[in-house]
């Protein structure tokens, strides 16, 4: 088969990037003859994989102005027709790089099928679909979450411009294209629900896979130490809940001995100078951004991982830390709910309470006999269920269904 993918920009690290070079390299390893588009390729990001098989295009068009997407769907969709004409099938990944798509479908007098993989609809433009979960929280009234008034304000500035007249003529813009494609596929069934309810449209499901990596689980749990929690400092990804979670460990349980490792850059202002005021650098180490990997030796090597992200979409954390043998505390709704099994392969917590967080990571940390178990329980269901072969082999049968149905 012939597939392109099509993708905003390949030039920084993250979980849907990933994924997408991930996918395309197994694709052309299983003869597949495969292109990849984006407005922007910087391939030496990936040293570990042999892309070479996988045709890499640029697009013209890489400004990123709001104002500016509807010429850059023209000159990109141009583009893209005068390459795609006679493919099998062409994926589309992250907004933008789906009306790019759209406007090459208008041009072509037979178009390839045509797909969306989508990670989540455009937060921006349907803020009230896919954080239901922190606009819910917002309105309850709690306070529980440390700088809760940065999350506060968000949430009421997204929902305040969600109404604005630039806002509808996006969405309607952005549903209008979006019916020339013919095939939308969500990363789990949370984002399923959501693009089904934004677009009134019927969204499958293809779970991302991970590259299961050749060195093994890692420690034996006793011989672990510490929790790595892979995140960044954007609000969607709970950094506030994290620290909260960890200033309970220190001063609620008394756990000086439990080290946590953070990575994703240096902590902001506001993130630095609660960090400072907690003391929390005491059990805190800041690495920056680290390599593949070092990501791998440190999850390896940690008794748990913790991931409790807002409204996350899928989450390819809980998956890597699993192939670790490292059980993970996970926000309980959302992808990471999809993927940990609670109880089972690690523990389901409110993101929105950094005390039931806290209170799971200390139940946990000692119990080294259950969390060799649970390490077992996750490595086995993170293989048969979220290994990049597994996800292959998902995707092959929904393209192979888009084609035929073209």
């Amino acid at each position: 088969m012939r597939i392109g993918f099509v993708y905003p920009t390949l030039r920084h690290h993250g979980g849907a990037e990933n994924l997408t070079v991930w996918l395309t390299t197994e694709l052309s390893a299983r003869g597949h003859a495969v292109t990849l588009f984006a407005a922007g390729i910087d391939r030496s990001l990936w040293p570990e994989l042999d892309g070479s098989d996988v045709e890499t295009i640029e697009l013209p068009d890489t400004d990123e102005g709001f104002w500016h997407q509807w010429r850059r769907s023209r000159v990109n969709g141009s583009a893209l027709a005068r390459a795609v004409d006679g493919f099998d099938l062409v994926v589309a990944g992250n907004y933008p790089s789906y009306l790019w798509l759209a406007d090459a479908v208008g041009r072509l007098p037979r178009p390839p099928a045509t797909m969306l993989y989508c990670q989540e609809p455009y937060r921006k433009f349907y803020f009230p679909i896919t954080d239901r979960p922190s606009i819910a929280y917002i309105r309850s009234g709690r306070r529980s979450l440390p700088a809760h008034d940065l999350l506060s304000s968000r949430v009421r500035s997204r929902l305040w411009k969600f109404r604005f007249l630039k806002g509808q003529l996006a969405r309607r813009f952005d549903r209008r294209m979006l019916a020339r494609i013919g095939t939308i596929v969500a990363n789990s069934e949370f984002t399923s629900r959501n693009a089904a309810e934004a677009w009134s449209r019927e969204v499958e499901v293809c779970r991302p896979g991970v590259p299961v990596p050749d060195e093994g689980p890692g420690l034996p749990a006793r011989d672990r130490s510490g929790v790595m929690v892979l995140t960044g400092w954007d609000l969607a990804k709970n950094p506030m809940g994290v620290l909260g979670a960890i200033e309970q460990v220190l001063k609620r349980h008394g756990r000086q001995d439990i080290k946590f490792t953070m990575t994703g850059g240096e902590p902001p202002k506001p993130y630095a100078a609660y960090i400072e005021g907690q003391g929390l650098d005491r059990i805190v180490d800041f690495p920056g951004f680290i390599s593949e990997t070092e990501k791998s030796r440190l999850l390896g090597s940690a008794r748990l991982c913790l991931f409790i992200p807002l409204a996350e979409p899928f989450g390819l954390v809980p998956v890597e830390a699993m192939l670790s043998g490292t059980p993970v505390v996970a926000s309980d709704h959302g992808g990471p709910s999809e993927i940990v099994v609670d109880g089972d392969t690690g523990l389901l917590v409110d993101p929105y309470s950094p005390v039931a967080v806290a209170d799971a990571i200390v139940r946990l940390y000692d119990d080294v006999d259950r969390l060799e178990a649970m390490g077992r329980r996750g490595r086995a269901r993170a293989e048969a269920q979220f290994s990049l072969s597994a996800c292959t082999d998902r995707f092959e049968r929904i393209a192979e269904r888009a084609v035929e149905r073209r």
